[in-house]
């Protein structure tokens, strides 16, 4: 609401990202320089955590997971805050 053109880079972000996640093609046909950069996907961590239990019978690599929680759970607390905050002059820029 306050900048409105942060929507078109929200939305160019997040198709990066979701092209960055590995869903239809293996980690492994990423050169090895790049795949710190992919392991730092959203979702990587929980497609790689599906694809190890369903495909190869592994557990899933519980500190990813964990990791990639840990970081969903502070942006939405910052994200809430945020907004508790802002939320008052809405009705203003409305």
């Amino acid at each position: 609401m306050f900048v409105r053109d942060l929507g078109y880079a929200a939305t160019l972000v997040g198709q990066v990202l979701i092209f960055a996640t590995p869903v239809f093609y293996p980690v492994q046909i990423i050169p090895e320089r790049f795949r710190d950069v992919l392991a730092r996907a959203p979702l990587a961590a929980v497609v790689e955590g599906v694809r190890r239990v369903i495909f190869h019978g592994q557990t899933p690599d519980w500190a990813g997971l964990a990791l990639a929680t840990v970081v969903g759970v502070v942006t939405l607390v910052f994200g809430y805050a945020w907004f508790m905050r802002s939320r008052r002059a809405f009705g203003d820029v409305m």
